[in-house]
C-alpha cells in the first residue's frame, strides 16, 4: 500500500502538505477528497481513520498519522532524499519545530478563530477587530522573526515555510499584510510564491478559501 492523502484543498494545512509532496517530487501519492464544508471529516467511515475529524491525514502502510507538522516532518524524514527541508542537525530542527508550533499556536491559531466568526456570523462585513487581533500580534510577531532570517527557520526554506505560508495565504484574504509594517513578511511571502511548484498547489484551494469569504462578506 502507498501513501495515501486524506484531505481537502480549501484547508492551509492540506495545502502544506501537498507543498512538502511536491518538494520531494513524490509520485503515487493519493490524494482522497474529504467533503470538508460539507460534514465529511465527521462520517463514521473517516471516523474510524481519525477519531479527531481532522484533514489532513495520512496513510502508509499499518500508519495512520494526522497533523499536517507531524505529517510533512515523517514524509521528509521517510522519503526525502535529503534532509534540507527538515535537517536532521538538532540545532536546525529545533527552529523549525518552533516555527511550526508557532503556526499551530499563533499564526494558524488566530487564522481559525478568525475565519470561523466569519463563516459563523449571520451578517458580517468583516472580521472583527478583537477577534482580528490575535492573527494581528502573529503577523507583527512573523515580521521580526523574519527581520534577521531569510526563511522563517533560518537560512535555507523548510517544512515550516510551507506550513506558515498556507496559513498565510488564507488569513491575507480578509486581513491582508500592510506595507510599511510588515515589509519584511511581504518580501519573505514574495519568495515562497516564486516557488515553481506554490502556485500548482496553492491556487485551487485559496480560490475556494475566497469563494466562501465573498458569499459571507458581500
Amino acid at each position: 500500500m502507498g501513501l495515501k492523502l486524506y484531505g481537502a484543498e480549501i484547508s492551509p494545512c492540506v495545502r502544506a502538505v501537498l507543498l512538502t509532496i511536491e518538494a520531494l517530487e513524490l509520485k503515487g501519492v493519493e490524494f482522497v477528497d474529504v467533503d470538508l464544508l460539507n460534514g465529511g471529516t465527521q462520517t463514521a467511515a473517516f471516523s474510524a481513520i481519525n477519531p479527531l475529524q481532522k484533514v489532513p491525514t495520512i496513510q502508509d502502510g499499518d500508519l495512520i498519522l494526522w497533523d499536517s507538522h507531524a505529517i510533512n516532518a515523517y514524509i521528509v524524514s521517510k522519503y526525502g532524499k535529503t534532509d534540507s527541508l527538515y535537517p536532521k542537525d538538532p540545532k536546525k530542527r529545533a527552529l523549525v519545530d518552533a516555527m511550526n508550533f508557532f503556526d499551530t499556536g499563533f499564526l494558524f491559531a488566530g487564522h481559525d478563530v478568525a475565519i470561523k466568526s466569519i463563516v459563523t456570523s449571520p451578517t458580517p462585513t468583516s472580521v472583527d477587530s478583537q477577534i482580528a487581533k490575535p492573527l494581528e500580534e502573529a503577523y507583527a510577531y512573523l515580521n521580526t522573526i523574519l527581520e534577521k532570517r531569510a526563511y522563517v527557520a533560518g537560512s535555507q526554506l523548510t517544512i515550516a515555510d510551507f506550513s506558515i505560508a498556507t496559513t498565510l495565504s488564507s488569513s491575507t484574504s480578509y486581513l491582508p499584510l500592510t506595507p510599511g509594517k510588515h515589509d519584511k513578511v511581504l518580501a519573505w511571502y514574495q519568495t515562497i510564491k516564486s516557488l515553481p511548484y506554490f502556485a500548482k498547489v496553492n491556487a485551487a484551494g485559496l480560490k475556494q478559501v475566497k469563494e466562501v469569504l465573498s458569499k459571507k462578506l458581500a
